[in-house]
């Protein structure tokens, strides 16, 4: 933002800044999500299927679970074969830090919960389920930032 003298100030987030900006990540994550049932091969699919395992085997690990994650998602995004989507979300990425889970181990088993759903849906080649099951799981995430930063002191606008 600018202020009166035209000088360059960073903006202060509020909780709906975060929340919709997850959730807008969300639609995108589950249009990927979609386009890869349509698209996939059965060993794009069984690739997705090894890194959930390897996700469900690191859930010890937070950094080791952290990096898998990652992967994980772009592989689905880069599976989805569609250069505006994943440009969109490069765009996204750039306004919110990624590597939260690291922070936040707590959420780890609920997130690789919500993986093995979207994972069977998308081995099962239903786009429907794959995508709303995504988006719910992307905006989720920005729901519980929000609620941490707000129970850690930070003042949201």
């Amino acid at each position: 933002v600018h202020d009166s003298g035209r000088h360059c100030l960073v903006a202060t987030m509020s909780r709906q800044d975060i929340i919709d900006t997850f959730d807008v990540e969300g639609m995108l994550h589950g249009l990927a999500a979609r386009r890869l049932t349509e698209i996939a091969s059965d060993q794009e699919l069984q690739e997705l299927h090894q890194r959930h395992v390897e996700m469900d085997e690191a859930q010890g690990d937070v950094h080791k679970y952290g990096a898998l994650n990652w992967h994980f998602h772009r592989r689905i995004n880069q599976m989805s074969n569609s250069r505006k989507v994943v440009a969109a979300l490069k765009t996204l990425a750039m306004a919110m830090p990624r590597d939260f889970v690291v922070e936040f181990p707590e959420w780890v088993p609920g997130s690789n919960a919500e993986h093995a759903g979207i994972v069977d849906a998308l081995i099962k080649r239903d786009g429907s389920q794959g995508e709303a099951l995504m988006r719910a799981h992307v905006s989720r995430t920005g729901v519980l930032l929000a609620e941490y930063l707000e129970r850690n002191g930070v003042t949201l606008e």
